[in-house]
């Protein structure tokens, strides 16, 4: 975690999650969050070359809509607040919807 912190040139963070509704125990844990335009295009370039196998395959094509629209700045406008806000709204209807279709695509025809 550290040499991929380093490597993003942003900061390894140890965090402290409590566990909604008390159904779990708090886990503990470190993060690395990409912040800069720089360090997200880096992250984005990886994940087109080497895809995840889970629902975040499938944002990763809104993630990249997102940082054209960091890096125009229209985010800024009325217009780019909406289209930002309705992207974020897809990337949490496919985290908790069934869209596998990806994963037998991806994997099991390989």
């Amino acid at each position: 975690m550290n040499k991929i912190s380093k490597f993003l040139s942003v900061p390894l963070r140890f965090i402290n999650r409590d566990s909604k509704f008390g159904k779990r125990p708090s886990t503990e844990g470190f993060e690395v969050r990409s912040g800069s335009y720089l360090a997200n295009y880096t992250v984005l370039s990886y994940l087109i070359q080497y895809p995840l196998f889970s629902y975040k395959y499938i944002n990763v094509p809104v993630q990249i809509e997102l940082l054209r629209l960091s890096m125009s700045k229209s985010y800024r406008t009325t217009e780019g607040l909406k289209f930002l806000t309705d992207q974020k709204a897809s990337m949490d209807f496919y985290s908790t919807s069934s869209h596998w279709e990806h994963i037998n695509k991806n994997f099991w025809n390989s």
